[in-house]
């Protein structure tokens, strides 16, 4: 009787199974891969197919493609996910896989790191690439030594008389090996434009030994700057809404903003998310820094704002506690209030009245 070959490709976004390791280096970097995954046949391939490939990239950790390889010789399955970035020469790459009989599956499988820029691909395959976290379960991995890679790539090789399977979770890049899989589902990540501020909220289905959530920002999509911080459940099995609001993105100079989210565990391991992005509202709005302000607040003025003005700092109960008149001459650009430091963290509103114009502005104290 055909045993019929399952391949469950799981999403990896964000730190949706974040991975806990013993005997690891100090703050393991976690990539996991991202956008479209292909999946590809090669040779004499009736009746070996994927489907549903980008189940993988979809955030949802329960669904996932298909792949199967059928009985007979000469075909060759593939499937191809890719990272955000380039991988660095020593990184640690693979999938967490799961297969009826997946010691004796190995012979029939490659793993493989490619640079899609230059066509250089490092490949392994073999038991010595299986790192068993149970019975039929575990990672194929292996350390590049010459390739600095943006995607890895999984083959199955077909075997006469015999259809195979896999159940593949997820694709990563590490700078240590993967032992023991562990604990944050995260299944939404979106970032959203309100008003004048960016919106990020993020869904777990579940969460062991988790910290918080660092939120990140970038202005070119690949050097990020931690911007807050979001406490994390700790331990969970239910459904968890998270949320946090990056006000008055319109005062960065980039008309796209980027963000993620690391997860930190408790053992100060982390994890990234997949990058998402935001276009920041028009450049006639004013712009405020830093954000979040500590004792000291710096104004961009757009053009056309000038005369007589009135500044007052509100807070949320619309008490006044800041109060001051300036002059914005044709050619000013800027403002800067200072002695802010007595006032609590939280989140106030700056108004600036000209004759011909007023402006509310959100700022957040920390």
């Amino acid at each position: 009787m055909k045993s019929q070959i399952l391949l469950v490709l799981r999403p990896r976004h964000l730190f949706f199974i974040v991975m806990t390791f013993m005997g690891f280096v100090a703050h393991p970097q976690i990539i996991f891969t991202t956008g479209s995954v292909l999946c590809n046949t090669s040779g004499v391939c009736l009746g070996s197919e994927c489907t549903d490939p980008n189940n993988v990239s979809d955030g949802d950790p329960t669904s996932f493609g298909i792949m199967n390889t059928a009985v007979g010789l000469g075909c060759t399955v593939t499937l191809s996910a890719s990272f955000a970035s380039v991988q660095p020469v020593g990184s640690w790459l693979g999938f967490e896989v799961e297969g009826s009989g997946l010691a004796t599956l190995l012979a029939n499988v490659t793993l493989r790191a490619r640079n899609t820029g230059t066509s250089e691909f490092e490949e392994q395959g073999g038991s010595g690439i299986l790192n068993l976290l149970a019975t039929d379960r575990g990672f194929l991995e292996f350390q590049t030594t010459t390739v600095a890679f943006d995607q890895i790539e999984l083959d199955v090789h077909s075997v006469l008389g015999l259809a195979q399977s896999l159940n593949v979770y997820f694709g990563f890049s590490n700078s240590s090996k993967l032992l023991f899989p562990l604990p944050v589902s995260l299944v939404r990540f979106d970032v959203l434009s309100q008003d004048q501020d960016a919106l990020l909220l993020w869904r777990t289905v579940s969460e062991q030994n988790s910290d918080r959530f660092e939120i990140e920002q970038s202005l070119d999509g690949n050097a990020f700057n931690k911007i807050a911080e979001v406490a994390a459940a700790g331990n969970s099995n239910s459904e968890i809404n998270y949320s946090y609001t990056d006000h008055n993105i319109g005062h960065y100079s980039n008309s796209v903003i980027y963000y993620r989210l690391t997860m930190v565990d408790n053992d100060g391991k982390t994890a990234y998310s997949p990058i998402r992005s935001l276009h920041a509202p028009p450049s006639d709005h004013i712009r405020t820094y830093p954000i979040p302000f500590h004792d000291v607040i710096a104004i961009d003025i757009p053009v056309g704002m000038s005369g007589s003005a009135e500044l007052n700092i509100t807070d949320m109960q619309g008490r006044l506690i800041y109060h001051r008149r300036d002059n914005i001459s044709d050619s000013q650009t800027g403002l800067v209030l200072t002695g802010l430091s007595a006032l609590p963290s939280s989140i106030y509103v700056l108004t600036i009245r000209t004759p011909n114009d007023i402006k509310n502005i959100k700022l957040v104290k920390q």
